[in-house]
């Protein structure tokens, strides 16, 4: 991958350069990035905080579900919000499993 996305392609991998983890840009050696478990994550489009308080009517909020554990601890149950760095990307899950972004107008 090169050095920045290329945002005008029609898909991208999920990288550290193209989301934020908790609202925070990461690089590949943060243990914020390193401890996602992608084999757990979940696709939400909403937050699951004010679905508890609003139910169905909670804002929409699309992102990632991704269960979390320091890269040298075990796993304790924390999941981090995942969210495409760009407005007008989704996350899509490719039939081999893996997960990437795709501009909205393309997204299926």
């Amino acid at each position: 991958m090169p050095d920045r996305p290329n945002w005008s392609a029609r898909e991208l991998p999920v990288l550290p350069d193209t989301v934020t983890v908790l609202g925070h840009r990461v690089t590949a050696s943060c243990p914020m990035w390193r401890g996602l478990d992608w084999s757990d994550a979940i696709l939400r489009e909403q937050n699951t905080l004010a679905l508890a308080f609003f139910g169905a009517k909670a804002p929409p909020d699309h992102h990632l579900d991704v269960a979390w554990c320091h890269p040298e601890d075990r796993p304790s149950g924390i999941r981090y919000r995942v969210r495409p760095r760009r407005k007008g990307w989704r996350f899509h899950k490719r039939e081999d499993g893996a997960w990437v972004l795709r501009k909205e107008r393309d997204h299926a």
